[in-house]
């Protein structure tokens, strides 16, 4: 499995970048996890919202992600 850690990863910008690069690479290959972690539990709530709709329009493929509070 392939895992990565945005640390400061705000609402998840590079992490979504990093997903489709990954996706694009490895699946259905390996299977992808993406953590994202902000001190801005705001930043969080929007990044999942985000990555939620993005779910949503791609019929839930291409990986997992979690978003939590580190600091």
């Amino acid at each position: 499995p392939t895992r990565v850690l945005d640390v400061a990863g705000g609402t998840g910008d590079t992490a979504f970048r990093i997903r489709e690069l990954a996706c694009e690479l490895l699946a259905p290959h390996d299977d992808v996890s993406i953590t994202v972690c902000d001190i801005n539990a705001d930043m969080l709530a929007e990044g999942k919202q985000r990555y939620e709709a993005l779910l949503q329009s791609e019929a839930g493929n291409g990986g997992r992600a979690s978003f939590a509070t580190c600091g």
